[in-house]
């Protein structure tokens, strides 16, 4: 997965938190159907020493509402982003979470 995909499959990129210091690009993505929007996926790109060696990656954070709790859900894979957004996809409906916002 590269910075590219994300950007051509609809992320879009805004400034990272800067609690998290070793997150130095962040990338976000509303999933949509015709009922309204069920969640966004949030995508941290990290580049840190590990053991004095180099470490790249993304990490998949998901936002969910479920009666009165929100979770926060982490991912980290080095799937291809297609699986990725099925993977979460499908957790959304397993866990049958409520939407973020109804049309």
């Amino acid at each position: 997965m590269t910075i590219k995909q994300l950007l051509k499959s609809g992320y879009a990129e805004y400034d990272p938190d800067p609690r998290f210091q070793n997150c130095k690009r962040f990338f976000q993505k509303r999933i949509r159907d015709k009922k309204g929007t069920k969640y966004f996926i949030n995508v941290e790109y990290y580049d840190f020493p590990i053991h004095g060696k180099p470490h790249k990656g993304f990490e998949f954070v998901l936002h969910y509402e479920k009666d009165n709790y929100n979770l926060s859900a982490r991912f980290f894979s080095n799937k291809n982003l297609e699986e990725m957004e099925k993977i979460l996809e499908e957790f959304f409906i397993k866990n049958e979470f409520n939407y973020y916002e109804l049309d």
